[in-house]
């Protein structure tokens, strides 16, 4: 089973096995931290020394809380995104192909009067004598 911790410098998830709990751990970006247990013994934390202490593990749960909001804001600001793109509002595309339909057929309509009355098809009509 693996531990998983923030990282300290980048705030990114990371992976560790258990046996790595007090060893040199590497994220992503190659910064080098330290997987401690906490001295309360509920867990583990990430520090940036291997010394680690109190006040390392307020920073780390300081961080763990502002990624917490961070995702929370981001689901709610994307809620509100979807609803306000799905909304009745919002032209829907057959409405403007229909619109546009209609202007090709009354043009197609007005230049086959146009030849029929003033082209080249003008004698196809007979007219009454």
């Amino acid at each position: 089973m693996s531990i998983t911790v923030y990282s300290p410098f980048t705030g990114e998830l990371v992976s560790v096995r258990p046996q790595d709990v007090g060893r040199a751990v590497k994220d992503r970006s190659d910064h080098m931290f330290y997987v401690l247990e906490r001295p309360d013994g509920g867990g583990h934390y990430a520090a940036p020394t291997k010394a680690g202490g109190q006040r390392d593990v307020e920073r780390y749960d300081a961080m763990v809380a502002k990624q917490q909001q961070a995702r929370d804001t981001g689901a709610m600001g994307s809620t509100a995104q979807i609803a306000a793109a799905s909304r009745s509002g919002r032209s829907s595309g057959i409405k403007w192909k229909l619109i546009i339909g209609l202007i090709v057929l009354a043009a197609a309509a007005a230049a086959a009067a146009w030849a029929v009355m003033f082209g080249p098809l003008k004698g196809l009509i007979a007219t009454s004598p």
